[in-house]
């Protein structure tokens, strides 16, 4: 398994949000997993933007 350098970062959201735009994807055997649609993420990415900055070259 191959070991990772980067900074990771842990978000705590409300859990009355947490399946708002999430839905489960069968990954084949009996496994899945829950993803967030393309709009919940467009929404977290604006909200969120204040604790990663802005773009490079921005």
């Amino acid at each position: 398994m191959p070991a990772l350098q980067e900074p990771i970062t842990w978000h705590r959201f409300a859990p009355e949000t947490f399946d708002l735009g999430r839905e489960t994807v069968g990954l084949g055997e009996g496994t899945s997993m829950g993803i967030y649609g393309a709009e919940r993420c467009i929404v977290d990415a604006f909200r969120l933007r204040r604790l990663e900055g802005p773009e490079p070259g921005q």
